[in-house]
């Protein structure tokens, strides 16, 4: 997504906004800032963490490039994509064996009729600059107009991850007025074409989207933790079972600091990588870590 907001300060809401949820724990967590962005990750989105680097991308209209990121922000590689257009990529993931998976899911109008994400093969096994990858294409089979109206501008997003085989995506809602829903679809991590499943959705929020919708997500290495991402907190789900990840324990990171975070990830140790887009050069352009309470 690339629009430019209006930065305001924000309420955070209380635990009665997460009824679906066992228990709330709400926790003050220090942002660390630890490199600043080069000028070609202005408008970073994704973001995948491998003992190499960080693979990282930005969203639509800057070119189907992945680049590997290291933490002092200097960039090690670039590969093209070279059969993917970056129409609004929006988020990665990665599996156990390595492979990439770029989410070209943005939406922001509603009127998208098919989406994909895009399965790259262990980037680093080339030494080639372009690399071809597999798609997967799906749609929202509960969708049925497009654009649909105001109140039920559902279908764009900005997260997912990589599950136990299947890819799963988090909605961004557009609703008007705001409902506060998060709503999560299923589908297989493989190549060909699928109708999306509708498989939980949560309230996360109260009447300001800007605090409450997703702009990212990540799973933990071990699979016990699911970090959604925003502008100035972080949802972490934790003992859940399976994919229910929304029936588990939730922690809300509250770090303190708005920006337009749009990238996420965690670290072999479970703690957090987020990065920002630059704003209007007075904002955001950085990386940043922060430490989860074990």
């Amino acid at each position: 997504m690339n629009p430019k907001y209006y930065l305001i300060i924000a309420l955070f809401y209380c635990s009665s906004s997460f009824a679906q949820v066992q228990r709330v724990d709400t926790i003050q967590c220090k942002i660390e800032t630890i490199a600043t962005l080069p000028k070609s990750l202005t408008e970073i989105s994704g973001m995948a963490y491998t003992k190499d680097g960080l693979w990282v991308h930005n969203d639509g209209d800057n070119g189907p490039f992945i680049m590997l990121l290291q933490n002092d922000g200097t960039i090690k590689s670039i590969k093209k994509i070279t059969n993917a257009p970056n129409y609004d990529w929006e988020d990665m993931a990665i599996d156990p064996a390595g492979n990439l998976f770029v989410g070209d899911i943005g939406n922001n109008n509603n009127n998208r009729r098919e989406l994909q994400i895009y399965k790259i093969s262990k980037p680093l096994a080339t030494e080639s600059l372009r690399i071809e990858s597999e798609k997967i294409e799906f749609d929202y089979p509960d969708q049925k107009d497009f654009p649909p109206k105001a109140s039920q501008l559902k279908y764009d997003a900005e997260a997912m991850i990589f599950f136990n085989d299947s890819i799963f995506i988090f909605s961004k809602n557009r609703t008007q007025p705001y409902d506060g829903y998060l709503r999560m679809y299923k589908l297989p991590a493989k190549p060909g074409k699928y109708h999306a499943i509708l498989s939980d959705s949560i309230l996360l929020g109260g009447k300001n989207m800007l605090n409450s919708w997703v702009t990212g997500a990540d799973i933990s290495n071990d699979g016990k933790k699911l970090a959604m991402l925003s502008h100035d907190k972080i949802w972490v789900f934790e003992t859940f079972e399976g994919s229910h990840f929304f029936k588990g324990k939730l922690h809300v990171l509250k770090l303190n600091h708005f920006s337009q975070k749009e990238a996420i990830c965690f670290d072999t140790k479970g703690d957090i990588f987020v990065a920002d887009e630059f704003f209007e050069k007075i904002l955001g352009g950085k990386l940043y870590r922060i430490t989860v309470p074990k």
